[in-house]
């Protein structure tokens, strides 16, 4: 989701939306953030996870 999602954004970066003419490629930048996000927080719930099981 990751790759694909900066794929995307790179490849619509220069079409442009109609009614608000903002780059698309501001639009799909939230596919890899979100997907970034995501897997931090994963990451650390799966750390919580180890930490309790350890207590």
């Amino acid at each position: 989701l990751i790759y694909s999602g900066g794929l995307v954004t790179s490849i619509t970066a220069h079409h442009r939306s109609t009614a608000l003419q903002l780059p698309m490629g501001l639009v799909y930048a939230a596919l890899p953030v979100g997907a970034i996000l995501m897997s931090l927080y994963l990451v650390l719930q799966i750390a919580d996870g180890v930490r309790r099981l350890k207590a």
